[in-house]
């Protein structure tokens, strides 16, 4: 059926022309935070930064958002986590904005890029947590770093936690879990490369531009991932996803990057982020892990996610004893949009009470 999905876009499906989208719509106004700018390597990304009230040392937590995505995603946890004293970074991941999206994106014959692996953009956040470092000197300093990843962004902030150890204090992993052990569940649920099959798909040049500038490709994936949920804000952020991809070419062949970068065996740099989920060990015990998942994700299974997260827990020598696993019955890939109250605040209590117990 998504074969056949596939041929219909292809062949039937004239993608609209949309209007440019800014990325400051898909976030909160900016009087309810700082905006900051990092400069890296020629690009130019973007972040909002909220303040709790008062002064003195406080935690900084880092959203992260994936693919489909933007950092609206983060519109329930961010107030919350201000409200418990949390200085809150939330930046628009690499390539997700005009400013960030390497040149080489738009080179058809450089289909990998190697700005787009996971190695560049741990160092990203690194670079990210070091701007508010500075910026809290005069304020009581930073207190502890949390990591809270969705989709790509879990990636990310698992890749930070194996080269960076020392600078994170909790690690938080929606939809995706830590890749450790992937092969070998994929090997164990072979069911999981058909959920990736969009993965391969993304790796033919010129089509997966083409389905990216389709809207009604993203919205496919959104509605396949989750189930039909309550929440009416989900379809809005299918369509707020869908049209920022569609209206800018070089922000969608930048989303393309982080798949081509991944699977690019050819790549000095993609193997040797490949050799450091295999061969690092996963989770030091000083970092306490929360791993959150869907038990209805259409895009990783939930037996997948299980393995994964229970060979880490139980990885001899290294498993962290605080590695908690919380499955979200009727929840899919987006468990802190469908079920908001419910999977915030687990966040929010795995945070505090760690703060509490440090």
């Amino acid at each position: 059926l998504k074969l056949q999905f596939l041929y219909l876009i292809g062949c039937h499906y004239t993608p609209p022309k949309v209007k440019r989208v800014s990325m400051d719509a898909a976030v909160p106004p900016p009087d309810a935070g700082q905006r900051l700018v990092l400069r890296r390597k020629g690009l130019v990304m973007s972040a909002t930064c909220y303040q709790p009230h008062g002064t003195g040392r406080a935690p900084v937590a880092v959203l992260l958002h994936g693919f489909p995505d933007t950092p609206a995603t983060w519109r329930h946890l961010a107030p919350r986590l201000v409200q418990h004293g949390f200085v809150v970074l939330v930046p628009v991941m690499r390539g997700y904005e005009e400013g960030s999206a390497s040149h080489e994106a738009m080179e058809p014959r450089k289909p990998y890029r190697a700005s787009y692996t996971l190695d560049e953009m741990a160092d990203d956040v690194v670079a990210w947590v070091e701007v508010v470092e500075g910026a809290r000197q005069g304020m009581g300093g930073v207190g502890g770093v949390a990591l809270i990843g969705h989709d790509w962004g879990s990636m990310v902030a698992g890749t930070v936690v194996l080269r960076q150890p020392e600078r994170v204090a909790w690690l938080v992993q929606l939809a995706v879990p830590h890749l450790h052990h992937m092969h070998a569940a994929i090997a164990r649920h072979p069911i999981q490369i058909l959920y990736s099959y969009y993965i391969l798909v993304f790796q033919l040049c010129w089509l997966g531009e083409y389905l990216l500038r389709a809207t009604a490709f993203v919205e496919y994936l959104w509605r396949t991932w989750c189930p039909p949920s309550p929440a009416a804000s989900v379809g809005d952020d299918a369509r707020r996803a869908a049209r920022h991809l569609a209206a800018s070419p070089r922000v969608a062949a930048a989303a393309l990057g982080y798949y081509r970068s991944l699977l690019n065996y050819a790549s000095a740099d993609a193997r040797a982020v490949h050799r450091l989920w295999r061969t690092a060990p996963p989770i030091p015990r000083r970092v306490r892990c929360l791993a959150v998942n869907g038990l209805e994700d259409g895009c990783i299974h939930p037996a997948v996610f299980r393995y994964c997260t229970r060979s880490v827990r139980c990885y001899e020598g290294w498993g962290s004893p605080d590695v908690v696993h919380v499955e979200v019955p009727g929840a899919g890939h987006w468990a802190h949009l469908e079920k908001p109250g419910e999977v915030n605040g687990c966040i929010v209590t795995f945070l505090t009470e760690g703060r509490a117990a440090g």
